[in-house]
């Protein structure tokens, strides 16, 4: 299954154009949300001050942050498919938890070779700009404490 994400991701990405995300689309440049920068200093945060939780079969011992006060739990993914120990730089993909509703969201973030950074839309639940207005105001606030959490932000 992350062979196939990882792969999927990298055919999207080089079909998809600067800014703008259509309605067939399953990504979302989110890089006024999260920069590259922010991503990385987010990923370091997590390595260094957080643990290790496997959250599903495919993914086992992966590194993971907990956010009690704000429902929110995070785990790093690696985007390559070696079998070794990825290296802290490995891990590009973001999977942010919110346990904060009365169901819980999932959100896949990826940060590209070109340091770009995605929201994919795996469940196409973002395809009505209704939807997508309102799911990334929620992740851009996620972000938000996320960055305060980490001292990212004042």
């Amino acid at each position: 299954m992350k062979y196939i994400l990882v792969l999927m991701l990298g055919v999207f990405c080089s079909f998809l154009k600067a800014q703008e995300v259509t309605d067939s689309s399953m990504l979302i440049k989110i890089n006024d949300m999260l920069n590259f920068y922010d991503f990385e200093e987010m990923r370091s945060f997590i390595l260094k001050n957080g643990d290790r939780k496997t959250y599903c079969p495919n993914y086992t011992d992966n590194p993971h942050y907990e956010m009690n006060s704000d429902n929110l739990e995070i785990y790093m993914n690696p985007s390559s498919g070696t079998e070794s120990k990825p290296k802290d730089l490995d891990y590009t993909i973001m999977y942010i938890v919110s346990n904060a509703g009365d169901t819980p969201f999932n959100y896949y973030l990826y940060l590209t070779n070109k340091r770009d950074v995605y929201l994919y839309d795996y469940n196409k639940y973002l395809s009505e700009e209704s939807v997508r207005k309102s799911i990334l105001a929620q992740l851009n606030s996620i972000l938000i404490s996320m960055k305060k959490e980490m001292k990212l932000l004042d």
